[in-house]
């Protein structure tokens, strides 16, 4: 077992009033109170690490935080969109080869960021990374910098996807022989194009007005939309083109090359790597919605990596698909329609076939507008909160709903008045967007090589953490951005004339110069003092002091505790009361849950992040514990700690898309099985039976969520009115009695059940209330003992009751692993959200506090202690 290391405070100097907050919307760092009363661990970080109060809502989960990226990625549309201009550099064989290699390097600097995210799981998201990655010296030249990158990145890239949308369905004109221009140096064409643009920016920013709970709609919906275009590319356009055209021989996919670009051999095949790194790009928008996601640290985190794999790994077998089904150069570059895909399914699909598959592409597109403009109003509206925009105060306004709607109102309004430069000319709104792509990948670049060279040894105690890999990722991620980036300034075609000169250097130029700018002329007071930046570590080395992780046995992982929960046990034993066998100083709490840090040799079914529990008894799967040398109550330590090394055998692996957040993960190891065991472990509750709950403390109001779900009547039993109202308005208590001012609250109770009794009793005051309580159980009842909170001066003679009522009395020694599994089956199949009454941080005076408001009494539900 890992020894554990007692919290220290940090000494670091610093100035006060340069951490002071500058708008209502940032934080003092020292908001205890307010902190202690969340049950959000990601919402105290917020305020405590990186200076901002919470201030949007906190709904969405797992995968909405993977659709945000994967939605607004759509690597199938991007993959359609630049197709032609992907083949015409290099060839088939460049394409495919340039997008597996593209794949690789994506997911490394997917890993990089995703780390970073785990870290700082801000709206800022990427300017936020890129200030931290700097350093106290740099931190707030990057931060200027890469908030205009990223913010007119997310903004151009908006409006680019409703031109592409409007040229989807004006090649109809095309497709139907219409008599209309679709030349764009045509104004009435680039008139109309605009008008189709502006209505489909209309109705893509118009849903980031729904409140979040329907958004989770258009999340399912967008990821959906995309699927079903995956999957109808996959299946119906094989078929099609072998009843048509025909398809491409092998040797022209892998091996044939082609020279459209004019560029020097070995440029013109480097330049495939600029269409391959523009569609996989964006995957950091799971970290502009972090403020809004539940367990962010984990959940952004993970939603960054996996959007970028699944984008990628979906995108793979369309860019085959499409070399062998697809018509040569010289065909595709003779389709007069903007958009060349339309024409290709009207060739293969017929007329009615293509017309359903364009429909589709559109509503792909629209969805994938509507998701990038929640990523692009979250950073805006982040940029804002910092206070360096223009009307800064107006746009960092939230709604009564807790969402950024200023900030969606000028996302809307800059897309809209870029996509008026269509009627300037073609060239216009093209060398406009041709900065999309350039300042993302620059900022990724940015980021790392801060986090490479100026702040390589922070970011360590990331929950989402790439351990010994993540130095040389982030090295390979800096090297592999810089080498696109400069893809990307690159001429597409050459010899460079007026018509074909690349203007993303210019543009991307100039919002350099303008980070600089504002950089230089806006006082460190205003925005991103050094004081605020670098205070993330500063906090992690006084609350979550460096502790090494412990090498695992063979059979052993390495749990890394994220939280734990308090049990009257743990009050008992640090009093010296514990009636059981506990080690001397020993390292306390039973309850703790957390991530897999690394994984013994032997270990097969586990592996590395997977989300965990380690059962009471660590060596019992099944069956009654039969000592109690090997529980989580004494004789070993515990979770009080980061890391902690356990028998694999013990370990409850949880579904990473679980909502729960990790108290109430860690509550379920004592609590919960304790509830399940009472409920479940002997006779099984059936729904309609009645359940009598004693007192509001963890066990009893655990237990009540699991008889209510499983369909129980409930009866709570506590001396106060205000716990009692709180339990039946929060938890849905059937029945609440009070036992200070209804003294025969056994006739009561018997009442309620008409006479007959109750079929369960959750007792936990011991042998000074066990006899009352078998008062009102039923004939066959069980009586089931929890706890010992009223010991008796003299032993009832329990005999005669136990005789007349016919009843089981059972003592609860927690459960085996069995009892935990279906605990935690039953437990994230229903969503249940585990009563947490108070949070409290790991420093050694916060975990004093904790102790002392569970002596005093006053919560209702657990107590926890957040370790990160």
């Amino acid at each position: 077992m890992a020894s554990v290391k007692r919290p220290s405070t940090s000494n670091a100097p610093r100035n006060e009033a340069d951490v002071k907050p500058n708008n209502p919307l940032q934080s003092d760092f020292n908001n205890d109170e307010e902190d202690s009363n969340s049950i959000d661990s990601d919402e105290r970080y917020l305020k405590r690490a990186l200076g901002y109060k919470q201030s949007l809502h906190r709904q969405w989960g797992f995968f909405e935080s993977f659709a945000a990226s994967f939605a607004a990625l759509y690597s199938v549309g991007g993959i359609r969109t630049t197709f032609t201009i992907g083949v015409g550099a290099g060839g088939p064989a460049a394409y495919w080869s340039s997008y597996v290699i593209t794949c690789v390097f994506v997911f490394i600097t997917a890993a990089v960021l995703a780390e970073i995210c785990s870290a700082l799981p801000a709206a800022g998201s990427i300017y936020f990374w890129a200030a931290e990655s700097g350093g106290r010296r740099y931190g707030r030249l990057f931060g200027f910098i890469v908030a205009w990158w990223s913010t007119t990145a997310w903004t151009t890239f908006v409006a680019s996807n409703c031109q592409a949308a409007a040229n989807f369905l004006l090649s109809e004109i095309t497709v139907f022989g219409l008599d209309f221009p679709t030349d764009p140096s045509d104004i009435k064409f680039r008139a109309v194009q605009w008008i189709v643009s502006e209505c489909f920016l209309f109705l893509a920013i118009g849903m980031n007005y729904f409140d979040p709970k329907t958004y989770r709609t258009i999340f399912r919906l967008a990821t959906g939309i995309i699927l079903l275009d995956f999957f109808l590319n996959i299946i119906w356009l094989p078929i099609a083109v072998s009843k048509s055209y025909g398809f491409q021989d092998a040797k022209y996919v892998f091996t044939q090359t082609y020279n459209e670009t004019g560029a020097p051999p070995v440029w013109n095949w480097m330049l495939s790597f600029y269409v391959t790194a523009g569609i996989l790009v964006g995957f950091e928008a799971s970290g502009h919605i972090s403020e809004e996601t539940k367990n962010a640290s984990v959940v952004a985190a993970r939603g960054i990596f996996t959007s970028a794999v699944a984008s990628a790994l979906i995108g793979f077998p369309l860019v085959i698909l499409f070399l062998f089904c697809l018509p040569d150069l010289n065909t595709l570059y003779n389709f007069g329609a903007p958009q060349p895909f339309v024409e290709i399914y009207a060739l293969t699909m017929g007329r009615g076939g293509h017309v359903f598959m364009n429909v589709i592409c559109i509503i792909g597109l629209i969805f994938n507008t509507t998701v990038a403009g929640v990523a692009s109003s979250r950073l805006i509206w982040a940029v804002a909160r910092d206070g360096v925009l223009p009307f800064s105060g107006w746009i960092s306004k939230v709604s009564d709903k807790k969402e950024p709607k200023n900030a969606i109102i000028v996302m809307h309004a800059v897309a809209a008045l870029l996509l008026c430069t269509i009627l300037a000319s073609p060239v216009a709104f093209t060398s406009l967007v041709s900065a999309a792509g350039v300042p993302t990948i620059t900022a990724y670049a940015l980021i790392a090589f801060g986090r490479f060279f100026l702040t390589p040894n922070q970011f360590k105690h990331s929950p989402w953490s790439l351990g010994r890999w993540s130095r040389p990722f982030t090295f390979i991620a800096l090297v592999w951005n810089l080498y696109l980036a400069a893809v990307l300034f690159s001429p597409l075609y050459f010899p460079v004339t007026g018509s074909t000169f690349n203007y993303s250097p210019v543009i991307f130029g100039a919002i350099t110069i303008l980070g600089i700018v504002t950089y230089l002329v806006t006082p460190e007071e205003k925005w991103l003092p050094a004081a605020r930046l670098g205070r993330v570590h500063q906090l992690e080395e006084e609350h979550n002091p460096t502790e090494p992780s412990p090498s695992p046995q063979p059979h052993e992982v390495i749990l890394k505790i994220l939280a734990t929960t308090l049990n009257y046990r743990d009050l008992v034993t640090a009093n010296g009361v514990y009636p059981f066998p506990v080690r001397d100083s020993v390292v306390p709490l039973s309850d703790g849950a957390g991530t897999i840090e690394e994984v013994g040799s032997d270990v097969q079914r586990l592996k590395k992040c997977d989300y965990a529990i380690a059962n009471f008894d660590i060596t019992k799967l099944y069956g009654h514990q039969q000592d109690r040398e090997n529980g989580l109550d004494g004789p070993i330590d515990v979770m009080l700690r980061r890391y902690i090394g356990v028998s694999a055998c013990s370990i409850v692996k949880i579904s990473q898309t679980t909502t729960l957040i990790w108290p109430q993960l860690a509550g379920l190891i004592c609590t919960g099985t304790t509830a399940w065991n009472a409920l479940y472990g002997n006779i099984p509750l059936k729904p309609g039976q009645t359940v009598l709950f004693q007192g509001t403390g963890g066990v009893s109001m655990t237990g009540l969520m699991l008889a209510r779900a499983a369909g129980a009547i409930t009866i709570l039993i506590s001396s106060s009115d205000d716990k009692l109202m709180f339990a039946r308005e929060k938890y849905g208590a059937d029945h609440c009695i009070n036992c200070r001012t209804t003294p025969n609250w056994v006739d009561e109770a018997n009442k309620l059940t008409t006479g007959r009794g109750v079929d369960f009793v959750i007792e936990n005051g011991g042998s000074g209330t066990v006899a009352r309580y078998m008062e009102c159980v039923a004939r066959g009842g069980i009586v089931a003992v929890v706890g010992f909170l009223s010991p008796a001066k003299e032993m009832p003679d329990v005999a005669p009751l136990v005789l007349g009522k016919g009843c089981i009395v059972r003592g609860i020694n927690v459960g085996a692993k069995q009892l935990t599994e279906e605990l935690v089956a039953f437990v994230c199949g229903k969503n249940l959200r585990m009563p947490v009454k108070k949070m409290f941080g790991f420093s050694g005076s916060e975990v004093v506090e904790a102790y002392k408001f569970l002596e005093s009494g006053g919560h209702v539900g657990k107590v926890s202690i957040q370790v990160v």
